[in-house]
């Protein structure tokens, strides 16, 4: 009997040649692509130099922040396409914390499991991205830290929820 794919969903700021952007080309270099359908959306338009080769790879990628009201939208897109995801998996702080909110507006009997991978020391984020990631950081299924530096970096009661 066959079964759909897993439809998962990654969430980044931007696609430029960043080490998370990285990832997301290696990740979906070695994925398994029977089993997982992989899209990616992101919000920064002057950001897409990876674009291509995710798209050789099979992985979709929308551009959320785009045209003249973007910068004001791109949640209202997120959600549209968070609808269409089994599993929510966020590599911005900021989409993380939106997404997480915008989770709980889809019944529950839809809702896209959320996680995340902390990619950067919190301190380097913006105040209101810190705070808005750290409340809702307690809504994913799971998150990760990509180093142990960045671990330590996150407030003492997000530490013990995020995996190295």
């Amino acid at each position: 009997m066959d079964t759909a794919p897993i439809r998962i969903l990654w969430l980044i700021k931007g696609l430029g040649p960043g080490g998370a952007e990285q990832l997301l080309v290696s990740s979906a270099r070695v994925a398994d692509h029977q089993r997982f359908r992989f899209s990616t959306a992101f919000v920064r338009p002057d950001k897409t130099r990876l674009v291509p080769r995710l798209e050789a790879q099979g992985v979709c990628c929308t551009l959320i922040g785009a045209g003249r009201w973007g910068q004001y939208v791109w949640p209202i897109r997120m959600r549209r396409l968070m609808r269409r995801a089994d599993l929510v998996h966020a590599h911005s702080p900021l989409l993380a914390g939106v997404a997480r909110l915008l989770a709980l507006t889809i019944p529950r009997s839809e809702r896209p499991i959320m996680v995340s991978t902390e990619h950067n020391m919190w301190p380097r984020f913006g105040r209101l991205t810190r705070w808005l990631n750290a409340l809702t950081a307690p809504l994913d299924a799971q998150r990760w830290a990509v180093s142990r530096e960045v671990r330590e970096s996150m407030w003492p009661s997000r530490r013990a929820g995020a995996e190295c």
